[in-house]
């Protein structure tokens, strides 16, 4: 089951990366990189092997963990309201710089399994991460009906508190 999550996630993200300016320009680079791909998938024939070297190697420079680069997966993934995701992410993650935390297991966005005490979600690549947070918002969010972002992380409880809310738009 965690291996088709996986394997769905990554062609979910490949389909997107695909359709973007990024894949155009790096294809440019890379004539044979679905010959390259090709290989990885038969050396390795694991979605969270595929998934962390194919990114890694291929798309370097715009999966380096940081602010620019966050941002621009947001708005890859459709993300709605990305200026205050983008918030919630460098909080976080300590400015993506937390130890001992959930950035540990590339988990930028804070989610948490619902067990005692706190266990955060792991995932191959910090992009995985975004990805869920594109599932869960497309699943709890409706614009139309919650316009205060704010109000709506308050009311489905991923903010604990007016402190959160508060520290975030302070940011």
């Amino acid at each position: 089951m965690k291996k088709t999550i996986y394997i769905v996630t990554f062609i979910f993200f490949l389909l997107i990366l695909f359709q973007t300016e990024m894949y155009r320009k790096m294809k440019k680079k890379n004539k044979n990189l679905t010959e390259q791909v090709q290989k990885i998938t038969a050396q390795k024939n694991t979605a969270e092997y595929v998934t962390t070297s194919y990114v890694n190697s291929y798309f370097k420079d715009i999966t380096t963990l940081n602010k620019k680069n966050v941002y621009r997966f947001l708005i890859l993934f459709e993300i709605k309201q990305p200026d205050i995701v983008i918030k919630q992410i460098q909080y976080e993650t300590g400015n993506y710089e937390c130890t001992n935390c959930c950035i540990d297991g590339n988990n930028i966005t804070g989610f948490r399994k619902n067990v005692k005490g706190i266990v955060y979600y792991k995932y191959a690549h910090w992009i995985l991460s975004l990805a869920h947070y594109k599932r869960w918002q497309d699943d709890v969010y409706d614009e139309d009906l919650q316009p205060n972002y704010y109000q709506f992380l308050l009311d489905i409880g991923y903010a604990e508190g007016e402190e959160y809310i508060n520290h975030l738009k302070l940011m």
